[in-house]
């Protein structure tokens, strides 16, 4: 549904009856084919073994969290983020709805999240002078870093790159 109605409310309502399911789903043990579900759910398609070992990893391995609390804590994150971002797929959303209920008290922690901020600042329109280039700055190095990165092939490479992101 999201990619056939891109741009309208069907992508935060289909995010947000995925984040329903997977509420549903993390409230017990999740077998394999349960996280596979949920793995999709969050939009990794393409969980696979890890090629280096006999045993394949279970499909949530990738989620942070080093116990099954925290795990199911980043799943309920991750999909409460994506519903936050399917409000503001489309330019021609109106976000005063959503922003209107970040703003009650059982939202609260949503609504300080960078992606509840982007959403309550877009639906009033909020415009501070000088983000756009900060932005741009901030684009910029990112993509000099990642540069950097990718290039980074013998060890002094690597050691060079490590000290500029310090």
């Amino acid at each position: 549904m999201e990619r056939r109605w891109a741009g309208t409310i069907a992508v935060p309502l289909t995010r947000g009856a995925r984040l329903a399911a997977i509420e549903v789903s993390m409230t017990i043990e999740l077998e394999v084919d349960a996280q596979r579900a949920v793995a999709g759910w969050l939009g990794a398609t393409r969980i696979e073994a890890d090629p280096t070992t006999q045993n394949p990893a279970e499909p949530m391995d990738w989620v942070p969290g080093s116990s099954p609390k925290e795990k199911r804590e980043a799943t309920l994150r991750m999909a409460e983020r994506s519903v936050l971002l399917g409000w503001l797929d489309g330019p021609k959303l109106s976000l005063q709805s959503p922003a209107l209920a970040l703003s009650a008290d059982t939202y609260s922690r949503l609504a300080n999240t960078p992606a509840g901020a982007l959403l309550r600042a877009r639906a009033t329109n909020e415009r501070h002078t000088g983000t756009a280039s900060q932005g741009l700055q901030a684009l910029k190095r990112a993509t000099e870093l990642a540069l950097a990165e990718a290039s980074a092939d013998t060890d002094a490479e690597q050691e060079a790159y490590k000290e500029q992101l310090s």
